[in-house]
């Protein structure tokens, strides 16, 4: 039996409807919370047809996002957007940055207005000539689209692409395009292709779903609506009740009214419980990173796990330097050590490691006037599970961290530590003392004896 398919109207009321084999559910711009699981739908819609949307772009930011995206469009869906996307939102953490940022593309607009235009005939984009038809005037065209490459590649491992002769490419379908040749309405496929062999062409290896883009018109919003929601999805629905006719009521509305009322409130409350709790597990799962995650994101983690064990951490103060400072105090003894945290897709550490924790020491004395014990934290092959990764440490390697003075660690061995500590089984002082007194490679016999197969 074919799935029925869902829709999701983002920015519009009224065009909820259900049949046997087509769903569409209505999400204003300011009750983004009854959003649920948006990788759930087949067909996303967002209305910008009335101009820049007032709503929590931190909650939009994690509804739809880049990885979000790449699941619904891996899976068969398709994504339009209605309306001028030229905006910025803010970001989850500072600045702006561009609305369409969620589709790991960059789009480079064109702010000049015009009235010229040709529709591809074409009898593949018959669905889109009605919507176009009223297409009059424009404010702006699209010059070029391409990967957003500090996007793209937090969703896919580049050592597996370039291993495999695979890169990333957007393909654009025109819609409408004005006289000099600039886009008005049109497609945006993401596509991995494979590098062909000499004189031949690539190849599409995987094609994503579309991204479409689609302009204001002479139209109302709702008339636009319904023209997407008839000829692109095969919805055929009635028209929204207008504003002016709210004030009517008719006879048992009144109770049904304040049911509703009482529901909604009820959601509210229930939604509101639900993102308290999802926070709290996202909190709670962030040591995960120790085991997966690299560069900023990695290092973050690592420094907020030593938090967790009792070392006051201060954040480098040059993004360029060292990965942070570290002061334990375990009774009368105070231990100070400068962090280098590196992550890798290969099978060992590389000497580019002790070099950089050398420079970071020799900071420390001329900085500080201090000596600090150099501490590495390390990840290797983080695009392989735990138990496939090898031992990342060559007898040269850890020969060189022995003669510094320094001590080195694997991220997990950091997270053994944690998941003791929050057991109640890990004894911080021995921990810490441990670590500072080292030099070469921790031996961490004595975390291994105490985690359970349930740790």
């Amino acid at each position: 039996m074919p799935q029925s398919v869902k829709i999701v109207l983002v920015g519009a009321a009224g065009f909820d409807s259900r049949d046997s084999d087509k769903s569409v559910q209505c999400i204003e711009w300011d009750r983004l919370k009854n959003l649920g699981n948006i990788r759930d739908f087949d067909i996303v819609i967002l209305n910008l047809l009335e101009g820049v949307p007032k709503t929590d772009w931190n909650l939009f930011h994690q509804k739809l996002n880049p990885s979000t995206m790449r699941e619904i469009l891996m899976n068969g869906g398709r994504i339009y957007v209605l309306g001028d996307p030229r905006f910025e939102v803010p970001s989850p953490k500072e600045g702006n940055f561009p609305f369409l940022t969620w589709t790991a593309m960059m789009f480079h607009w064109d702010d000049d207005a015009g009235d010229t235009k040709w529709i591809n005939p074409y009898y593949q984009y018959r669905g889109y000539e009605d919507y176009l038809s009223k297409l009059s005037k424009w404010k702006y065209s699209l010059r070029a689209v391409e990967i957003n490459k500090p996007v793209i590649w937090t969703l896919f491992n580049p050592d597996q692409f370039k291993k495999n002769q695979l890169y990333l490419d957007v393909e654009v379908e025109e819609l409408a395009k004005n006289r000099y040749g600039c886009h008005l309405a049109s497609i945006q496929h993401l596509v991995v292709r494979r590098r062909g062999d000499y004189g031949r062409s690539d190849k599409i290896a995987l094609d994503f779903g579309p991204v479409i883009l689609l302009p204001p018109t002479d139209r109302s919003a709702n008339d636009e609506i319904m023209i997407v929601l008839r000829d692109l999805c095969g919805v055929e629905g009635q028209s929204p009740e207008p504003k002016w006719i709210e004030d009517f009521k008719v006879p048992g509305q009144r109770t049904l009214d304040e049911e509703i009322t009482k529901v909604n409130a009820a959601i509210e409350s229930q939604l509101s419980q639900l993102e308290a709790i999802q926070k709290e597990r996202e909190k709670a799962r962030e040591c995960l990173r120790l085991l997966y995650e690299r560069g900023k994101p990695l290092e973050e983690a690592v420094r907020n796990v030593l938090r967790s064990l009792g070392g006051k951490v201060e954040d480098p103060d040059d993004p360029g330097k060292e990965d942070g400072w570290i002061t334990v105090q375990i009774g009368e003894v105070v231990y100070e050590g400068v962090l280098e945290i590196k992550s890798t897709t290969t099978e060992q550490f590389g000497e580019d490691g002790i070099r950089q924790l050398l420079d970071w020491v020799g900071r420390g004395i001329s900085k500080r006037q201090k000596k600090y014990k150099g501490l590495f934290i390390g990840s290797n092959m983080t695009n392989k599970p735990l138990k496939e990764r090898p031992w990342a440490f060559s007898d040269s390697w850890r020969k060189s961290i022995e003669l510094h003075g320094f001590v080195a660690m694997k991220t997990e061995d950091l997270y053994g530590a944690y998941l003791l500590n929050s057991n109640g089984k890990l004894t911080i002082e021995e921990f810490w003392n441990k670590v500072f007194t080292t030099n070469g490679v921790l031996d961490t016999k004595f975390l291994q004896e105490k985690l359970s197969s349930k740790d």
